[in-house]
């Protein structure tokens, strides 16, 4: 039988798939920019400021607007309505993809990117880990710095909880950049539909959602 904990698992690991995905494709279709983060949009936006850009000062206030957005949505999701939020997660990104595959490649690099802000933002929130650890399906810094923090603690106290951490961001590094490599097959194969490779893996982690445990009515 799947555990709550072994079922939230595979769900994690099947948004870091989507997340690298979707990460790789904005790297290699769109101009070599990560749209999964918010980082890269802001210290732009301040350059855009401070060199009198307006039209990209306003592009990238869009684009901050739209991952707020998607995080407020989100909690309006959790907490008011009766959608799963997984679920929703899923149905974005699958629009996004269709969005992406339909914009102009003329179009700014920033505006190609909106549908990722949004959709990233909303996952991040969605997917937040398993087992009670904090993990991002989305990115991997910190996913990068646990295994180090947890491998080190094993190695000093021996203390197994560590090792199953380390074990788990470990395994959310390993899904994001098997999601990256697919993400690269898409674009090589696919072409301007590439986006639309995130589906299957879409797909996948929708079947997840199927394996969360049922409370049985006596």
């Amino acid at each position: 039988m799947v555990t709550e904990e072994l079922s939230h698992r595979l769900q994690h690991r099947g948004a870091c798939l989507c997340g690298g995905f979707l990460g790789g494709f904005a790297l290699l279709e769109i101009a070599g920019t990560l749209g999964n983060a918010q980082t890269m949009n802001l210290i732009e936006l301040v350059l855009a400021l401070l060199g009198g850009d307006i039209r990209q000062v306003l592009l990238r206030l869009i684009a901050f607007a739209l991952y707020f957005a998607a995080a407020m949505l989100f909690v309006w999701v959790r907490d008011v309505s009766p959608w799963s939020p997984k679920t929703v997660s899923l149905l974005i990104t699958a629009l996004a993809a269709v969005v992406l595959a339909l914009i102009a490649d003329t179009a700014p690099t920033v505006v190609r990117l909106w549908p990722i802000f949004f959709a990233m933002s909303f996952q991040w929130n969605a997917f937040p880990g398993a087992y009670g650890y904090q993990s991002s399906s989305i990115f991997s810094t910190n996913n990068t710095r646990q295994v180090g923090l947890s491998l080190a603690e094993y190695l000093i106290g021996h203390d197994e909880k560590k090792l199953h951490k380390a074990r788990f961001f470990l395994g959310s590094l390993l899904c994001f950049h098997i999601g990256v490599a697919i993400s690269w097959c898409a674009v090589h194969w696919l072409g301007r539909f590439a986006s639309l490779g995130v589906w299957p893996l879409l797909i996948l982690t929708a079947l997840t959602l199927r394996t969360e445990p049922r409370e049985v009515c006596a």
